[in-house]
């Protein structure tokens, strides 16, 4: 009996061992999977231009039909149901102001759904948006804060990388595009910052 014992505590011992190994095969297998196909974030382009800002955003559809809570696509009957939806989700969550809270004009013009295939192989869906934000009388599209939350408010591991093209020659000559911080959700404060651009005149 006693060695019975001892063969079944030995047996339990090896299935917890090859349990546990399991779970790490497991863990690596999923770490490796997100390695080679990283989830999709946005990008946000910012162009300015002598009297206005064209904006483009490329966003992620599966990560945006979580948020907007209903299906993209380029179907004509989804973009005839949900298309002004869609257009309202994106002014509600792009909102330009001036430096002293004057918002701006923010006008849908262009709506896409494209295929990308990313470095890993995977194809993504993306939603291409053309925006075109328009500052109040009087003030210059050159400084502003983004209040940017599209996806990001809901779905909190989301990222948008956002980059900014100048128009130095007043309005002629478009610069290079410049990076500017990420919009994220911030943990430590559990918010979502702005973003701001303030251009030499």
């Amino acid at each position: 009996m006693t060695v019975r014992f001892s063969d079944r505590r030995q047996a339990r011992r090896q299935t917890t061992v090859l349990g546990w190994l399991l779970a790490i095969a497991l863990t690596v297998a999923v770490s490796s999977n997100s390695v080679a196909h990283p989830m999709p974030h946005s990008v946000v382009y910012l162009d300015v231009r002598a009297n206005s800002v064209a904006a483009t955003l490329e966003l992620p559809v599966s990560d945006l039909e979580l948020a907007f809570g209903r299906p993209v696509s380029n179907d004509p009957a989804i973009v005839q149901r949900d298309g002004e939806s869609l257009r309202r989700y994106l002014v509600d969550h792009v909102r330009p102001v001036t430096s002293g809270g004057i918002a701006w004009q923010v006008d849908v013009e262009d709506l896409n759904v494209v295929s990308r295939e990313s470095d890993g192989g995977h194809v993504y869906e993306y939603l291409i948006v053309s925006l075109n934000l328009v500052p109040p009388r009087g003030a210059s599209p050159r400084s502003f804060e983004l209040g940017y939350d599209v996806i990001v408010h809901l779905v909190v591991s989301h990222i948008a990388d956002v980059y900014l093209r100048p128009n130095w020659a007043q309005g002629t000559a478009p610069g290079p595009w410049l990076p500017l911080p990420e919009v994220r959700t911030d943990s430590r404060v559990g918010g979502i910052s702005m973003v701001e651009v303030a251009l030499s005149s």
